[in-house]
């Protein structure tokens, strides 16, 4: 396979173009990637917020049942640490969608790839591939791209937004056979 081949499948399964992976050389995101990184941060932060809002009534539920003093006391140290926790969560997470800072930069590891995914499709939506000793979260159309590429030692060089798993681009820079 050409180099030109290997690029366009990359480029088809992980969803970037040329200009994409010329703007994460230099280090930063186009405009479509930065787009498509929010809409993955969004998901668990609507995911939280829908959990604290459950948390939230299900305590005043619990709080109207007469119950022992000792027992609700116990209730709303385990409500208190949960809405702690929950909330760090959200905070965490709207700060990681809204800020144009440090997370809409562009970071790249380099090294030996190898693919953490089982040889048939399991009922899951992210696998993992790990480059470099760092492990990302990929699709199933990714890992098979990987592994039609991963004949031999390969080493890949995958660009990430920083605070991410996620692979903004990636490409081969060497292949053993």
């Amino acid at each position: 396979m050409t180099d030109a081949t290997e690029n366009q499948i990359l480029m088809q399964a992980f969803g970037f173009s040329a200009d994409d992976l010329d703007a994460n050389r230099s280090g930063s995101l186009t405009p479509v990637q930065a787009e498509k990184l929010r809409k993955l941060r969004r998901s668990p932060l609507i995911q939280q917020s829908v959990s604290l809002m459950l948390s939230l009534v299900l305590f005043a539920f619990v709080m109207l049942w007469e119950m022992t003093l000792l027992f609700k006391g116990f209730l709303i140290f385990v409500f208190v640490v949960s809405v702690l926790y929950e909330g760090r969560t959200i905070l965490r997470l709207w700060l990681g969608v809204s800020r144009d800072g440090r997370e809409m930069q562009v970071e790249a590891i380099e090294g030996p790839l190898t693919i953490l995914a089982p040889a048939i499709k399991m009922p899951m939506t992210t696998y993992r591939a790990n480059i470099g000793r760092e492990d990302f979260s990929v699709t199933w159309e990714q890992v098979g791209a990987l592994r039609e590429l991963a004949e031999g030692e390969v080493t890949a060089r995958v660009y990430y937004a920083a605070h991410s798993r996620f692979p903004v681009s990636i490409e081969l820079v060497e292949q053993k056979s």
